[in-house]
């Protein structure tokens, strides 16, 4: 047997437990307050020395998962050594050969899957000198660059440093710790997030190199804390602690498994969990929950792959939708508002009862109608609201006259798929049990491959059927083929629905803007001085490209009310900013974070924006990539990348141009793979010195010298929209904001392909997720990311194990783009190996674009 392992401390070396993984010590599992380690803290008064815990790669960023590594664009040699990071927070990526070892494996997937080791508080100058130890003696191939860049590679991300087990990574810091001590915080990573690192040693102790004495003193140190939910308790029991703490997704998972909870059980603990984050969500936004003292909401990046903190955080945008709009309060919890009689007159619908239509948003809410047969899920649009008059206008004159009715005034989010255990076949109907919004479903069209069902017991070995309608009143969905039963009456069955993007825009904190400490001013109360971790020279640059609508986090602001600010005035040369707000500082200092975003902390990206005066546009303000993307597909969180959501910034001699408005936020939204036509693909490269690698392939009707950078993309529009835009944006960039939203009259105006060039056509078109270099860009309004090529590689991966598990074979056409760079797919879209019908539509689901920070209206 291997013995991969090692002792990420020497337990002889005066080390104390703050706290393992697990309650702590202040609260109490019975009561109700709730806080729960994802990782163990230890201080020590010595050198605090650390070591590799295993054979592997050195990198400041989390393991994503599936074994899809990103593909990037070559390492820009440019990057020099920033003095800023005194100290480091890094990942220990598993080896994929020690992770692909038979027997390690076979322990490992008993426990969640080990993929790596988070070392974080770490001096980045002992760090260091391991990077410059592997660069000496030949390990890292220089590829023509020099120490100091290697080391600068490896800190902003670019770099992963291949260690052996055992060998010594440097020191925890001093930060943070009393003086005279240094700390260490460690978790270990699984496919399922955090788990426990002392019942790891205990149950991977065969594997681990050091003695069994020296894991046993481990032990003694860190106590085994795993499980923590007690098998002993009632499964009824057990939920109700999922009411008063939040867990980690991997204790979650864990007691799922070892209680055999039904999938109808986990929406509950689900449910539990996300009411539990909007309460923190709701303080970190001045609205605490009545009766409760709930800690201000902070993106938790160890537990990523908690899908329920995705939803709270969705759910509670989707409901706060202009959370920095004067007076703008959360959605609180009610009942849909229903009818008996909506009369139809065109795209106006009369409703009958009493509700309060004034809580109807234009562009936001839809209203379901029972027995419409246009659309499959009978939900349209509501685009104009006249609640005097009891109507409401639609995006498309719907096919009754009158009916039945419902507008959910609350969004509730649901990431999780539908299932159940007795559904019932007649002919080619399968009716549900369960009571499921089914217009969630997304049916196919023609030969696309859109929502499935699985039915167990049927005869064959294809299980998995294409839904051709929805009936949600009844419950029942219709079929292309008519299922054959095996036996009971009855089957177990759940539903493949289309993958979910999530970007929350900004995420966190900039990379060396997540300070340490600020004070007011004494002279002005809106003024305040941030002081640099260490250098003076490293916040001034990124303060010089802070945006003057950018928004900062002080944690320890006592003012009363949210604790974030939008800068007003920035001062690079003093270190000071200005915001819309008088903070007071507990203690006259409070640490800060620019942008506020949710609290996350960015996977480390390096990019240029500081050479706009060299570009061929000018430019309005500085552009960054902010934002998070998620992949989440049936109930999982599979995949996270940085992303911009705002790029509509080259200023134009009209301000209110259409190109430079950018996509509304807070929104839920439809994608599409789209095949950006030739003529409409190519962009003129007017300045040789941003001129990237790409292929020949020139314009059949043009003489410019241009570059297909679009090309096999995805298409955004307004979620069951068929037309190519949203029918809501905003210039974010203008001096005021102001809509770019179509005017509901003449009612059915949609936004249309001349609207990007006539300031009279409101709304906004072709918008599309594409790729983008690291430099200034000018998306007009796309959303775009270094990473795109890495996420059409998991849509892909989705696609066509749905493809085989319906076929028996994967899609041979959309295999062509499958692990492709950018400057490989455009060579295959210049020799329209992948065309136009090969592509565009094969992949759709929904994206939700979530804006924390959203510029309200002037």
């Amino acid at each position: 047997m291997s013995k991969p392992l090692s002792l990420f401390i020497n337990p002889e070396d005066d080390w104390h437990l703050e706290y393992g993984f697990g309650w702590s010590e202040e609260s109490d599992e019975d009561s109700m307050t709730f806080d729960i380690h994802d990782h163990t803290l230890l201080s020590t008064a010595g050198d605090g020395l650390i070591y590799a815990a295993a054979p592997g790669e050195l990198s400041v960023k989390l393991p994503s998962t599936e074994g899809l590594d990103p593909i990037e664009e070559p390492l820009d040699s440019s990057i020099t050594l920033d003095p800023d990071e005194d100290t480091i927070d890094i990942t220990l990526h598993l080896s994929l050969n020690q992770a692909l070892a038979s027997d390690f494996r076979a322990r490992s997937s008993e426990i969640h899957t080990v993929t790596g080791f988070g070392y974080q508080n770490i001096e980045s100058s002992d760090l260091i000198r391991v990077v410059e130890a592997y660069y000496k003696d030949g390990t890292l191939p220089p590829n023509q660059l020099s120490q100091e860049q290697v080391i600068a590679q490896f800190i902003q991300g670019e770099l992963r440093i291949p260690v052996e087990t055992g060998v010594l990574l440097g020191k925890a810091s001093t930060r943070g710790a009393p003086s005279g001590s240094r700390y260490l915080k460690f978790a270990v990573l699984t496919e399922n997030g955090s788990i426990d690192p002392a019942y790891i040693y205990e149950y991977m102790r065969d594997f681990v190199t050091n003695g069994q004495s020296e894991v046993d003193e481990l032990l003694k140190l860190i106590p085994v804390s795993w499980p923590l939910m007690d098998p002993l308790l009632d499964k009824s029991e057990a939920i109700e602690k999922t009411v008063n703490s939040i867990f980690p997704f991997t204790v979650l998972h864990e007691f799922r498994n070892a209680f055999d909870l039904s999938d109808e059980e986990w929406r509950t603990v689900g449910d539990n969990q996300k009411a539990l984050y909007i309460h923190r969500l709701r303080d970190r936004y001045g609205y605490p929950t009545p009766g409760r003292t709930d800690p201000p909401f902070e993106f938790n990046d160890l537990d990523r792959k908690n899908i329920f903190q995705l939803e709270a955080i969705v759910e509670f945008f989707a409901n706060f939708d202009d959370p920095w709009k004067l007076g703008a309060k959360p959605q609180e919890k009610v009942d849909p508002f229903k009818g008996n009689s909506a009369v139809v007159d065109e795209y106006w619908i009369t409703l009958d009862g009493n509700h309060d239509l004034s809580q109807v948003k234009n562009n936001h809410h839809f209203i379901y109608l029972s027995a419409d047969t246009k659309r499959p899920t009978r939900k349209y649009r509501i685009v104009k609201v006249e609640p005097t008059e009891r109507r409401v206008m639609v995006d498309e004159a719907p096919s009754v006259n009158n009916g039945k009715w419902s507008i959910e005034i609350h969004k509730s989010v649901n990431f999780l798929p539908m299932s159940g255990t007795e559904a019932r076949v007649e002919g080619k109907i399968v009716a549900l049990d369960g009571d499921h919004d089914l217009t969630r479903v997304k049916p196919n069209r023609g030969k696309l491959l859109y929502d499935t069902i699985h039915l167990e017991n049927v005869t064959g070995k294809k299980k998995l059927y294409r839904i051709k309608g929805i009936n949600p009143d009844e419950q029942k969905i219709e079929l292309y083929k008519k299922p054959q039963l095996s036996s009971d009456e009855t089957t177990s069955w759940h539903i493949n629905h289309r993958p979910i993007l999530v970007i929350i825009d900004p995420f966190g904190p900039r990379y060396h803007l997540r300070g340490i400490s600020a004070s007011v001013s004494s002279d002005d109360s809106s003024l305040v001085v941030l002081a640099p971790r260490t250098s003076k020279r490293a916040l001034k640059k990124e303060l010089k490209r802070v945006n003057t609508f950018d928004t900062v986090y002080f944690p320890a602001d006592m003012s009363g009310g949210r604790r974030m600010y939008r800068i007003t005035e920035k001062h690079t040369d003093q270190l000071t900013i200005r915001v819309d707000g008088q903070p007071i500082f507990e203690g006259g200092t409070s640490a800060y974070d620019i942008q506020a975003g949710i609290g996350g902390n960015l996977d480390a990206l390096h990019y240029e924006n500081d050479d706009i005066e060299n570009w061929p546009y000018e430019a309005s303000r500085a552009n960054h990539w902010d934002g998070a993307l998620f992949v989440v597909y049936n109930g999982e969180v599979l995949a996270w990348y940085r992303w911009n959501s705002f790029t509509s910034r080259r200023k134009r001699k009209d301000e209110y141009d259409e190109r430079n408005s950018s996509i509304r936020g807070n929104r839920e939204y439809d994608f599409y793979s789209f095949y950006s036509q030739k003529q409409s693909t190519f962009i003129e490269v007017r300045n040789e010195k941003f001129q990237e690698p790409y292929p020949d392939c020139p314009d059949p009707d043009s003489e410019k010298k241009t570059v297909p950078r679009i090309n096999y993309c995805i298409k955004v529009a307004d979620a069951l929209a068929t037309y190519d835009g949203v029918r809501e944006a905003r210039f974010y960039f203008a001096d005021k904001v102001t809509e770019d939203t179509v005017d509901t009259t003449p009612p059915g105006q949609e936004p249309g392909p001349k609207n990007r060039y006539d300031p009279n056509l409101k709304g906004k078109t072709r918008i599309r997720l594409h790729w983008s270099h690291r430099r200034v860009m000018f998306s007009i309004g796309c959303l775009v990311s270094p990473f795109f090529r890495p996420l059409v590689d998991r849509l892909i991966k989705i696609y066509q194990d749905e493809h085989k598990a319906k076929y028996g074979k994967t899609d041979s056409d959309i295999a062509k783009l499958f692990r492709k760079n950018h400057k490989e797919a455009m060579e295959l879209h210049c020799r329209d190996e992948l065309t136009v019908d090969k592509w565009r539509n094969k992949i759709a689901g929904t994206l939700w674009v979530i804006r924390p920070d959203e510029r309200p209206l002037s």
